[in-house]
């Protein structure tokens, strides 16, 4: 989250970030969710960090007949299968499994071997799988009167934190929100 948030701050336009925290299940996260979209100012685009919110993300927009990504864009974390076979496939950022757990694993070992050795912090990077959820911000408005978009931020996607049950999205400086899809 706060590589996210450090990314909208860096914008040549600096953005806002809001940050929701949806609770462990697609119930609890729905919830949340609508109750965000129903406030009025709704996202423009929405980057959700665990499978849950992408799912509240998606049902609710379908709801409210807000088509993805005309009218509003989302991105997830974790890449499933589901995902690339969506129309339109949903973008996500991509955790690289196997070697976060060799890396897990060799520092188990070098614990068993070393229990007096401080324990070290690991990043390692991810990427991010643009696809078809995500479109170009608009200019001059959308068919809903709202203000122009601003340009998704192609933030650094590094891992930094184990955050199950947070949904993030950025707003631009106008108050529009608009979507940094890295943490």
């Amino acid at each position: 989250i706060e590589g996210a948030c450090a990314a909208a701050r860096a914008m040549p336009e600096p953005m806002q970030t809001e940050v929701l925290y949806c609770g462990p299940d697609l119930g609890a996260a729905t919830e949340i969710v609508a109750k965000r979209f129903e406030q009025g100012d709704r996202p423009q685009a929405v980057f959700a960090l665990f499978i849950q919110a992408t799912l509240a993300v998606l049902r609710e927009a379908d709801k409210l007949g807000l088509s993805v990504p005309d009218d509003i864009s989302v991105a997830g974390f974790d890449d499933f299968e589901w995902m690339q076979v969506m129309h339109p496939p949903v973008a996500t950022v991509i955790q690289p499994v196997e070697e976060m757990s060799a890396m897990a694993w060799k520092q188990l070992l070098d614990r068993i071997e070393s229990p007096d050795r401080a324990p070290k912090a690991i990043q390692i990077q991810c990427s991010l799988e643009f696809r078809g959820s995500i479109a170009a911000p608009r200019r001059g408005g959308d068919r809903h009167g709202r203000g122009s978009r601003h340009a998704p931020v192609q933030g650094d996607a590094r891992r930094r934190s184990e955050q199950p049950d947070v949904l993030e999205e950025a707003r631009g400086v106008d108050g529009e929100p608009a979507m940094v899809p890295g943490i």
